[in-house]
């Protein structure tokens, strides 16, 4: 029986896909302060040669997670509970909107990390989500990509 539906067909195509992925199929983002993808994937790590290299990128994120959670404490008390809570409770996601960050201004420019900051802080309406992401921006420049500090 030949069934040529095409709906059908997708959603056996997309079962199929499913099943046939493994945890090791799935794409990730090296995790090197600077590297070279070549097109075949094979990743090169070049955090010796880079501006700041010799750093692993634990010793980043321990840095960055460091000086977010000293500014945090010292804020404003209009802002402090939440930028705390914030680095205490998600602090992956504020490491990877920091490379998040470094990664548009390396690939977009400053105009659009800048309009990726303002959107941010947008979406909570706060005060304390425009300084989170003021200091995710600082700090991302201070301890993930210090060559575009001064784009």
């Amino acid at each position: 029986m030949k069934i040529s539906h095409p709906l059908f067909q997708s959603a056996l195509l997309l079962l199929w896909g499913v099943s046939v992925a493994s945890p090791k199929a799935i794409a990730r983002e090296p995790d090197f302060l600077c590297y070279w993808q070549d097109d075949s994937g094979a990743v090169v790590d070049l955090s010796g040669l880079c501006r700041g290299g010799g750093r692993s990128p634990e010793d980043a994120n321990t840095l960055f997670l460091q000086d977010f959670q000293a500014i945090a404490r010292q804020s404003p008390a209009s802002v402090q509970p939440d930028l705390v809570s914030s680095i205490t409770d998600f602090p992956d996601s504020a490491i990877a909107a920091a490379k998040t960050t470094c990664r548009v201004l390396r690939f977009a420019g400053p105009a659009a990390a800048q309009q990726r900051k303002a959107r941010l802080a947008a979406l909570t309406g706060s005060a304390s989500g425009s300084a989170r992401q003021d200091l995710i921006h600082t700090l991302a420049l201070q301890h993930y990509c210090p060559d575009l500090a001064g784009r």
